[in-house]
């Protein structure tokens, strides 16, 4: 067993003027990582890949050892994602309305944290 928290295999996706990948990507557990680059480089698209709010044409995606594709929703509820398309869609709610939202992909929600 590894110490990996997200591992990326053979991760592509095509677009009509865009090829994404292949990328290989290993994060270990207890390290800070940053991923930097020019406008249009892939930035967001790796994000959008690796929680799957794009599918790859190719390759895996492993968060602390489960693929993603297996149970999509209990990998999910161990990673927090704030993307800027999020707010264009959420912006507008209360943090009452945000939470009750929110509260629904996580099953151990704590009303009270």
């Amino acid at each position: 067993m590894n110490d990996y928290l997200l591992e990326a295999e053979q991760l592509t996706r095509s677009f009509r003027f865009f090829q994404f990948g292949p990328v290989n990507l290993e994060v270990e557990a207890g390290t800070v990582n940053a991923l930097v680059g020019n406008n249009g480089s892939g930035k967001s698209t790796l994000f959008h890949l690796l929680l799957q709010l794009l599918r790859p044409d190719r390759g895996t995606v492993r968060f602390f050892g489960q693929n993603i594709a297996d149970d999509s929703s209990k990998v999910k509820e161990k990673i927090g994602y704030t993307g800027s398309s999020l707010y264009e869609v959420y912006g507008k709610l209360t943090i009452k309305q945000l939470a009750l939202l929110v509260s629904e992909w996580y099953p151990a929600w704590d009303e009270d944290k």
